[in-house]
């Protein structure tokens, strides 16, 4: 056992190990991986049971969350939807950015990692834009931090879906959604997730501004961007066959495209 705050009435021990020797207070508090207890040594019994309260020497402590995030340029978020309104027209596809800071330049750079939409395609050729999933880039290099992800719902609204909470509640930092592609301006949802705990930001706290779309984004995020294509796969001989989709889970969803059904459109439908 390892003793913590010595000079507390009370004494608090952190278990660290199965093998730890017990303590010999009369009473103390044990902090174990599953949760805090309260102890007691006596004469006729040994007890290890679940606090009701914290010591009551300790001081009170609230919740907080103070954010100094770095703010996303204008040009760099309208370059960002500009991708995914590329990803939406061209594939009928979700897409993903991560937020990385440059601590050698002082500045934000959106990194495109290697990312795979998944969508479904019905036997007339409408496309459901289901999620995207993408590969955390390694190694960075050095000066590179992480620091959130921006990825699209291609015309639906931007909020945070219960896929990106599961996601999210192992990368603290920053997440923007944004929807409503088919508008100027989209829509945003912006919420930090830290330790399981997720908080709204208001978007002119980590966005400079913006004007409209940019088409220019950096040409090489298009190459990492694949889309996979479940339900009905269509052949240039006009028959059809299905791959185990959950059709009332993919019908359910709102976003629909209509694409074109020569194969040739779909170049990374083909494994």
């Amino acid at each position: 056992m390892k003793r913590l705050d010595a000079p507390l009435i009370t004494p608090v021990y952190a278990k660290t190990s199965p093998q730890a020797a017990w303590p010999e207070d009369e009473a103390f508090y044990l902090l174990a991986s599953s949760g805090m207890f309260f102890c007691r040594n006596t004469e006729f019994f040994r007890s290890v049971l679940r606090a009701r309260r914290a010591p009551t020497e300790l001081a009170l402590q609230d919740e907080s969350l103070i954010l100094n995030f770095p703010r996303l340029s204008a040009q760099a978020l309208e370059q960002s939807v500009g991708f995914f309104d590329w990803a939406f027209q061209e594939r009928g596809a979700e897409a993903v950015l991560l937020l990385a800071w440059d601590e050698r330049r002082q500045e934000i750079e959106l990194i495109a990692p290697p990312q795979e939409a998944v969508n479904y395609r019905s036997q007339n050729g409408q496309v459901w834009a289901e999620s995207v999933r993408y590969e955390f880039p390694h190694p960075l290099r050095d000066g590179i931090t992480i620091f959130g992800d921006c990825h699209s719902h291609c015309e639906m609204s931007a909020y945070a879906s219960a896929q990106d909470q599961r996601d999210e509640e192992l990368f603290n930092g920053l997440h923007i959604v944004v929807g409503r592609i088919d508008q100027e301006p989209p829509q945003w949802h912006i919420e930090v997730s830290i330790d399981g705990a997720r908080v709204s930001v208001d978007p002119t706290t980590v966005f400079e501004g913006y004007s409209r779309r940019d088409h220019r984004f950096p040409q090489e995020w298009r190459a990492q961007h694949t889309v996979r294509y479940t339900g009905y796969e269509l052949f240039s001989s006009g028959t059809s066959g299905m791959h185990g989709s959950d059709l009332n889970r993919y019908h359910s969803s709102p976003t629909r495209r209509l694409l074109p059904s020569d194969d040739r459109d779909y170049p990374e439908a083909r494994t």
